[in-house]
């Protein structure tokens, strides 16, 4: 694991390039850059949380045969004041603005790299050396 790559660094070509220009006789398996992914983990885990919504709506109106209504407002369930949903619709709604919102962040994912890299050495000696070469004392 390498820490503090400056952002414009912290590529898998420019790692690659950095490493057989440092040690040309060194094979190296694999760089995996790391990224920021809190926004996408976050509207992944409202994606999952509409779908279940969705299903369980899905489940209520085939065993009831009727859909349910719903605020979808902060109080919902205690203020009687707002206009109903239909719940059904609106977690589907919800879950297909969230999937869409997942996949935009999934593309500018690449842009937030967080300036660590993980690169595998074909040999143990060679990844020692290397270590031993980046340490400082």
């Amino acid at each position: 694991m390498i820490v503090g790559i400056p952002e414009a660094y912290c590529t898998r070509d420019f790692i690659i390039r950095h490493f057989h220009e440092a040690y040309p006789s060194y094979d190296i398996d694999d760089v995996q850059v790391a990224f920021d992914v809190s926004t996408l983990s976050s509207l992944d885990r409202k994606r999952e949380r509409a779908r279940r919504a969705r299903l369980f709506c899905e489940n209520y109106a085939s065993k009831h045969g009727s859909g349910q209504q719903m605020r979808p407002h902060a109080c919902g369930i205690v203020c009687c004041c707002g206009k109903t949903v239909d719940a059904l619709t609106f977690y589907q709604k919800e879950e297909h603005n969230l999937t869409q919102q997942v996949e935009a962040e999934k593309a500018k994912i690449q842009d937030k790299n967080i300036g660590i890299a993980f690169v595998t050495f074909t040999q143990l000696s060679e990844a020692q050396k290397v270590k031993k070469d980046h340490t400082t004392k």
